[in-house]
């Protein structure tokens, strides 16, 4: 059930945790499918696919406004979508063979997401609650999930510029955790778990003038013994580079991941590479609506 818990909370929750106002662009041409190979090297630059180690199919369906409607994936896995008069999601229904879950989303005056309810065979399954300040900054968010009456709770603070300073986390009986945010010019540093000066773990986070992620620090602070992460991101923001230290500064492992992109800037070849050597290719065939 714990991992049950994990996926329905993970459902949607990009789109439960942003504002939802955002205007479509039409210039962009939409995903019509995607047909997602995870192939062997010597067949990457073939259009004979025998012998591919997984295969993945997705189909989008947009309705008369631009807006996804249905995402089926794999012909099994279908996701349903349906919007307020501001273009928000209010509703979405995923269906496969074993269950359907259906999330229901509420949002304040400003359009800002306030409340999600997903319900599976009739069951309210979890719940979560959001709550903003005057200038509409996220205070409170909590998720409740009733058959295990398991809580979760985050308070987030801000400074006098509206940036978030730190948030406190309850989760069920466990000790309350606190996240501290520190602010360079492209830098945010984010003290996790923080304990005392000499107990987090730091969170480095880069970013280019266009505000992506570029690369991603974290490494234990007070720990004897400890692996130092550290990931780089090409400018649309994929994974490019995943280097694992000791605490010695010694090399664990290095993955770097090179890309082929379409005129639409999506990647259609990923290459996975681990410690100089190809470990595995994934094939990506986009086709877009007209």
């Amino acid at each position: 059930m714990k991992n049950e818990k994990k996926t329905l909370f993970l459902l949607i929750f990009l789109c439960f945790a942003c504002k939802q106002n955002q205007s479509v662009n039409k210039n962009i041409p939409k995903i019509k499918s995607e047909k997602i190979l995870q192939i062997n090297d010597s067949i990457l630059n073939s259009r004979d696919y025998i012998g591919f180690e997984s295969y993945e199919e997705k189909l989008y369906f947009y309705d008369n406004r631009n807006r996804l409607k249905k995402l089926i994936i794999d012909s099994s896995n279908i996701y349903e979508y349906e919007y307020t008069e501001f273009d928000s999601i209010k509703i979405v229904k995923n269906k496969n063979d074993k269950k359907t879950i259906i999330s229901y989303l509420y949002y304040n005056k400003s359009n800002y997401p306030i409340k999600r309810i997903d319900s599976m065979e009739g069951k309210n399954v979890m719940t979560i609650n959001k709550k903003y300040n005057s200038n509409n900054k996220l205070i409170k968010m909590e998720s409740y999930f009733p058959e295990s009456n398991y809580k979760e709770i985050i308070l987030k603070n801000y400074d006098s510029n509206g940036k978030l300073k730190n948030e406190e986390i309850q989760r069920g009986s466990e000790p309350t955790k606190n996240n501290i945010y520190e602010y360079e010019k492209n830098l945010i540093i984010v003290k996790e778990d923080f304990v005392d000066n000499s107990n987090y773990t730091e969170v480095k986070k880069y970013y280019n003038s266009e505000k992506t992620l570029i690369k991603n620090i974290v490494e234990p602070i007070g720990a004897t013994r400890y692996m130092i992460l550290i990931q780089e991101f090409d400018k649309f923001g994929n994974l490019k580079k995943h280097l694992q230290l000791d605490e010695n500064n010694d090399t664990i492992g290095i993955w770097s991941y090179k890309y082929k992109y379409d005129s639409n800037k999506n990647w259609i070849i990923k290459t996975s590479i681990h410690n100089d050597s190809i470990s595995g290719s994934i094939k990506r065939e986009i086709k877009y609506e007209e």
